[in-house]
């Protein structure tokens, strides 16, 4: 593995864990407002 490939990969991971990370905000906080309007 070269160094430029490591620095894609490590690119490419942290963009997938922010867009994960960022949807289940989303989700929860949706949730969380459905119960509260209930």
């Amino acid at each position: 593995m070269t160094g430029a490939a490591i620095g894609f990969l490590v690119t490419v991971w942290s963009i997938v864990f922010i867009t994960i990370f960022v949807s289940l905000r989303r989700l929860t906080s949706a949730e969380a407002a459905k119960k509260g309007q209930k």
